[in-house]
């Protein structure tokens, strides 16, 4: 008889060890590709989280430890046509003049600290000086944030009105000027009286009086304009950029090829990346905890299964090595009857694995359900079993077939049947 024919017999035999052998491996294998497709989704959950949630880099350039330096607005522009950037913002401020308008001027305390302290400020800050602030988006401003000022009439300046010339003023220069939103006003750059340039009113803000010297650091004093302006009526350059990118895996890359463009620039080697990804380390703990948890369930399982599944196999072939000596001593070959116990091993595990598929369907949705119930993306996110996690868990099971033979193999390939005997007589 040959010795896959006595594989099937002996299966069909000792059919209550097989049947014990067919449910840890359905256990092993079921748990294994569960907690594949749970690390899958939640790798994919990441991914959809890197590509949802904004991460923003910002470039600066200090001149000291307390203030900020300009850098070229041009090349701030060239590192936004970066394939990794979404949108680029930025902020320029600079003192212009009031040329058609008064500005917000505090006689008195200008003439007190004058007479205090006449080294230090010049006589070229009195009246008609105010504070230009050129920015992409007014929105995100603090001045507008830290619930100091807000937009009384008219509109936020945006992205879309880069190049436009549009301004914000406040209601104290509005009221004082008697301009509203649609007329027009005229600044003038406070170091090159040539640079001329009017702007049309787009919006107020609630900016107030105060005790501020200079004068052009009041808020009502604060002019918002596309931060083109503020760079072409002041010395020239910006303070801030930062930029949105597409995806937050792009970081680096984005990093990278933007030093590349400062090295070329004017101001090699001085600008700063600052990295901003709090918000998308908070939505990606939940993700990453669950890929953490979902490798331990998997190394722990084909650990643990490897061994309960060699001491079975082991403890199942105890009672056979009379079988075993039988025939050897009638001329069996040892690679047969090792072959022989391999099928034995293996017959269990072919239904175990479609049935294991079957089933980790339903375990890895509840599984994955508790693991990403706090993840932001989870609604886009389905647990599903791939060809590519049923080819792993196809080779898990092989791994741990062969594996739990090993200790069998090797009793029999050292196995005496003529001790047996022996031992008998």
């Amino acid at each position: 008889m040959s010795f896959v024919k006595r594989a099937f017999y002996s299966v069909i035999y000792h059919k209550g060890n097989n049947l014990l052998l067919f449910g840890i491996f359905t256990l092993i294998l079921t748990l294994v590709l569960s907690s594949i497709c749970v690390r899958d989704a939640a790798e994919k959950g990441i991914n959809q989280i890197g590509k949802s949630v904004d991460i923003s880099v910002l470039a600066i350039k200090h001149k000291d430890d307390m203030e900020l330096d300009s850098f070229g607005l041009q090349m701030a522009h060239e590192m936004e046509k970066l394939p990794q950037v979404k949108m680029g913002s930025y902020l320029s401020d600079t003192i212009a003049v009031a040329k058609d308008f008064k500005s917000y001027f505090n006689k008195d305390l200008y003439t007190y600290t004058l007479e205090i302290l006449p080294e230090r400020y010049s006589k070229e800050w009195e009246d008609g000086s105010v504070n230009l602030v050129g920015i992409t988006d007014t929105s995100n401003y603090w001045f507008f944030q830290e619930n100091r000022n807000k937009l009384l009439e008219g509109r936020h300046l945006k992205k879309e009105d880069e190049g436009k010339s549009y301004a914000i003023i406040s209601r104290v220069l509005a009221e004082t000027n008697h301009l509203e939103v649609g007329d027009t006003i005229t600044l003038q750059s406070f170091t090159m009286k040539n640079k001329v340039k009017e702007f049309k009113i787009v919006g107020i803000h609630s900016g107030a009086i105060g005790n501020t010297f200079p004068s052009y650091e009041a808020d009502c004093n604060y002019i918002f304009t596309p931060v083109e302006f503020a760079d072409y009526l002041g010395p020239g350059g910006i303070k801030k950029a930062e930029y949105t990118l597409n995806n937050a895996f792009k970081a680096n890359n984005f990093i990278d090829a933007a030093q590349m463009i400062v090295e070329q620039g004017e101001d090699k080697g001085e600008l700063t990346f600052e990295t901003n990804n709090l918000m998308f380390l908070q939505a990606s703990s939940a993700m990453k905890s669950s890929i953490y948890v979902a490798n331990a369930i998997l190394v722990s399982v084909i650990f643990m299964g490897g061994i309960v599944l060699c001491l079975m196999v082991l403890y199942s072939m105890l009672g056979r090595f009379f079988e075993v000596g039988v025939l050897l001593s009638l001329g069996e070959r040892r690679k047969y009857i090792v072959l022989q116990m391999i099928i034995e091993v293996f017959l269990p595990l072919l239904p175990a694995i479609p049935i294991s598929i079957i089933s980790s369907n339903l375990i890895a949705g509840w599984l994955g359900e508790i693991l990403l119930s706090n993840g932001p993306a989870m609604e886009k996110i389905t647990v599903l079993v791939s060809i590519q996690s049923i080819f792993i868990v196809c080779v898990c099971g092989l791994v741990l077939a062969i594996t739990a033979c090993i200790l069998p193999i090797k009793r029999i390939m050292k196995y005496q049947p003529k001790k047996l005997l022996q031992i008998m007589e």
